[in-house]
């Protein structure tokens, strides 16, 4: 059985040159034949940088030379791929020195990748050879060009200028992919060519790598690679394109796809094509793949769809609601001509046939107090029906329409004063005006206001109590307060005092009203374009505040001076 090879005496007693480098381009082995044509010891070399070793050019590290041979070792560790340099020129020092001098010699150089046991490149093997003397013959032949020179010379002198052109179109082609590659990675898109039956990734740009999670893919199936894809549709689109040599284009379609490790698939839509790639005889060698992630502008299209839908949505409860309010718009105009007509006539038809009875003087005692609880009751319909009629012509219009008029506040307030007391024979008041009293003001409906003010007084104070109704009057405005003793109004009672149909939690459930009097009130002071106030408070009492102006429009329009605040004190 013969023995083992012993690679390492082979490497170092082989007569042409060979190094080791590895993936940081250090030195890591050179054989006797490498030291002896570049005039180094093996100890000054391991560990070293190359171009620390060999700069060519110290004044220049960028060099023509140093970048040429950078490049083609780069190449080798990237592709794990041979590299050749048919023709450099290197300065290295005089073997046959020891001082140190270099000169200028041409080499061409063969670069091997060397690979671990994961199949990656772990060392880069160069085989030099020192051209140097081919390249003074190519220089001798055409200096002797006049001159009858050897065959063998000229034929060396014309394999070594057309190595020179091999490797000035390989620099060249070397351009032109670098310029390529560059386009590739800064296309807007993804892209990626699948070569083969099974679609085997062979190069693919940053965009890609980024829509599938940054994992390795290249010399791997699309199955290998993206298994999640197994039991989806894309596949089998590249088998169909791959046979049939016919291009596939995608719009908007939906993928599950890992964008991270471990992450669950993620839903994404894209257009894209794959594009089938020929070779001269017409036979699909692979799948270039182009397209763009529309996700973001697919989550948005949604966005708008769902907005789209809300404002349909909520523009159809509008309409509804404004039918809804129109209904009932001609609900209110019919009940309050109900009402005035139907409600209202008779109601005064009774009170005017039992003031006539009264006034027959032919009743007795007892028939004269039936009949008079029959007006009584009468004028209470009435003013409730008028109270009724004042909230649906509020609600139906927006406002109470009032028909000012130039007229004195004191003479208004002091005629409802005295009608209200008349109705309150047991119980005490006092009235008093001061300062300016004539205005422009409706005085039927700031009268009602007045004694609905009054009335609430009366009504929710101790009989042994007094109403204090006081007016006062400036240049600009007048303002009206009623006081009455008593319990506070309770703040849950405040606070929706002058909506209607509330009474307050003390109200005689056999008093008149219906819970519209102060609404009312508020209604027309509005009107008016003034504000009513209320404050109640143990100790004090209550007090209603009522500020107006003193020229109020048809339609309710005065300016209220916003430093104007209505008088509260007593």
């Amino acid at each position: 059985m013969p023995s083992a090879v012993d690679f390492l005496a082979l490497f170092q007693g082989s007569p042409n040159s060979y190094m080791v480098l590895d993936r940081q381009l250090r030195f890591v082995a050179a054989n006797d034949a490498y030291l002896h044509v570049t005039g180094r010891r093996l100890e000054e070399l391991i560990g070293q940088d190359v171009f620390d070793a060999f700069p060519h050019d110290p004044a220049d590290p960028g060099n023509e030379s140093a970048t040429l041979l950078r490049q083609s070792l780069e190449r080798v560790l990237a592709t794990g791929k041979p590299d050749i340099i048919a023709f450099i020129r290197y300065r290295v020092p005089r073997a046959e020195d020891g001082d140190g001098e270099v000169e200028d010699r041409f080499w061409s150089a063969t670069h091997t990748p060397i690979f671990d046991d994961q199949g990656s490149v772990a060392y880069v093997l160069q085989h030099t050879v020192d051209v140097t003397e081919l390249q003074q013959l190519r220089q001798a032949a055409s200096h002797r060009a006049a001159t009858a020179v050897a065959a063998t010379t000229q034929m060396e002198a014309g394999v070594l200028e057309r190595a020179r052109e091999v490797q000035e179109r390989n620099q060249f082609l070397q351009i032109e992919r670098t310029h390529l590659q560059r386009l590739f990675e800064q296309a807007p898109g993804f892209v990626a060519f699948l070569r083969g039956p099974n679609h085997v990734f062979e190069i693919a740009n940053a965009a890609y790598y980024q829509l599938v999670g940054h994992r390795e893919i290249i010399g791997r199936t699309l199955a290998e690679a993206l298994p999640e894809l197994e039991n989806q549709i894309f596949i089998r689109l590249l088998d169909e394109v791959f046979s049939t040599g016919q291009p596939f284009v995608g719009s908007g379609m939906r993928a599950l796809l890992q964008q991270a490790p471990g992450a669950p698939l993620s839903e994404v839509f894209l257009n894209f094509s794959y594009q089938p790639i020929v070779d001269p005889s017409g036979g699909t060698t692979g799948i270039l793949v182009l397209g763009y992630d529309i996700t973001e502008q697919k989550i948005q299209e949604a966005e708008r769809a769902a907005s789209y839908e809300r404002e349909r949505a909520a523009r159809a409860e509008a309409e509804a609601v404004r039918d809804e309010l129109h209904r009932r718009a001609e609900f209110d105009k019919q009940l309050i001509g109900i009402v005035s007509h139907d409600l209202r006539n008779p109601m005064n038809a009774i009170g005017i046939a039992t003031s006539l009875l009264l006034k027959r003087g032919q009743l007795d005692e007892q028939s004269v107090r039936t009949v008079r609880r029959i007006m009584s009751s009468s004028d209470r319909a009435v003013r409730l029906i008028g109270d009724f009629l004042d909230f649906t012509q509020a609600r139906v219009m927006g406002r109470i329409p009032v028909s000012p008029k130039p007229v004195s506040i004191r003479d208004i307030v002091r005629q409802v004063f005295d009608e209200v007391l008349l109705t309150q024979p047991s119980r005490r008041g006092t009235f008093a005006h001061h300062g300016e009293e004539h205005g422009t003001w409706d005085p039927d409906r700031l009268a009602q206001a007045i004694g609905n003010l009054l009335s609430n007084a009366f009504q929710h104070s101790p009989e042994s109590s007094v109403v204090r109704l006081a007016t006062r009057g400036d240049q600009e405005s007048v303002t009206i307060e009623v006081h009455n003793e008593g319990a506070p109004i309770a703040p849950a009672d405040l606070a929706r005092l002058f909506q209607p149909y509330e009474r307050g939690t003390d109200a005689s459930a056999t008093g008149r009203s219906i819970g519209l009097g102060l609404y009312i009130s508020r209604q027309i002071i509005e009107a008016h374009s003034g504000r009513i106030e209320v404050r109640s408070a143990e100790g004090e009492g209550t007090r209603f505040t009522v500020w107006l102006p003193r020229t109020a429009s048809a339609e309710g329009d005065a300016l209220v001076p916003s430093a104007q605040s209505p008088v509260s004190s007593s």
